[in-house]
């Protein structure tokens, strides 16, 4: 009831201060509530203007749906507006919605232990994730309080990582809009060795424990981005060649590849390696893994040896 714009506001210098001062405490109650999410002393970033700006476009609409089948939108609203900058960052593509929604559907059920996305970004899969298996909960579980406890211990149950604060930071805001904590989300860098992570994630979400990997891990394109640390590819088989005289055996590790090693390639590798026997890993790739020649050829030479592909 507190964020809205009247027409004699709109037109007041004093109403418009008013409506700043409104959001600004709507703010504060926020922060003060989710101090794991937002800095002691943080404050609305922007002009009383840009405020109203925001205000008098969204207040005609509900951002949050009644059912468990709505959508992230307040993660597609930031993803609309730095799409354009994340992609020159680091090569990072937002997943369209519809996706993240289809995936979601094929893979998840109500039995899903835990589920972790490695490459975040705002959290569409995390969110996805939950809103479905809450959904699936209240058609299946009987019994409110049987309900209230399954859907309480989600937010045991679902990880997140990456590489930008700001994005957790979202990430974890959308998890509060969707009714849930957010508890597993860190800040990190899921390439590097995972023993660098913090302890107590690790401790959580060990690899080789988790039943559903979902993810869209940052693409590099043809040349920025890719990977040519050697103490970062010496720890994948897939940064090895395949050895020409014997195709079933791969060589030393080559971290003179030309232009390095795309990410999204070491990503299949980091992805398999936290999930459990049997467990599904749902990955957004470029077609280039389909058909390329090396490295591609050992990222799909490490998945045919030791996973079961069930679609493309």
């Amino acid at each position: 009831t507190e964020f809205y714009c009247t027409a004699d506001e709109f037109r007041s210098a004093d109403g418009r201060k008013d409506v700043a001062r409104r959001v600004e405490m709507l703010f504060a109650e926020v922060r003060d509530s989710h101090p794991t999410v937002f800095d002691r002393h943080e404050t609305v970033g922007v002009s009383a203007d840009e405020i109203i700006d925001v205000v008098t476009e969204l207040q005609n609409y509900r951002l949050l749906g009644e059912t468990d089948e709505q959508w992230d939108v307040m993660g597609a609203a930031y993803e609309q507006y730095t799409a354009d900058e994340m992609k020159k960052e680091g090569g990072e593509f937002f997943t369209n919605r519809l996706i993240v929604d289809l995936l979601t559907k094929m893979v998840v059920d109500i039995n899903e232990d835990t589920m972790l996305d490695p490459a975040g970004g705002t959290g569409g899969f995390c969110s996805a994730v939950l809103r479905r298996v809450r959904h699936l909960i209240r058609e299946n579980v009987r019994g409110q309080k049987a309900q209230e406890r399954a859907i309480a211990n989600l937010k045991d149950r679902i990880f997140l990582i990456d590489k930008k604060p700001r994005l957790v930071k979202l990430a974890k805001a959308a998890m509060i809009v969707s009714g849930n904590g957010h508890r597993g989300f860190i800040h990190g860098d899921s390439l590097q060795p995972i023993e660098k992570l913090p302890e107590a994630f690790r401790t959580q979400c060990q690899p080789g424990s988790v039943s559903l990997v979902m993810t869209n891990p940052p693409w590099s394109g043809l040349d920025n981005g890719r990977i040519s640390d050697h103490t970062v590819l010496s720890n994948y088989q897939v940064a090895h060649r395949w050895a020409r005289e014997n195709v079933d055996e791969i060589s030393e590790p080559t971290a003179n590849l030309v232009g390095g090693i795309p990410p999204e390639y070491l990503f299949v590798e980091r992805c398999t390696n936290w999930l459990a026997p049997g467990g599904t890993l749902a990955i957004v790739l470029p077609k280039g893994i389909l058909d390329n020649l090396e490295p591609a050829l050992t990222v799909r030479r490490y998945l045919f040896r030791n996973y079961q592909v069930r679609a493309i």
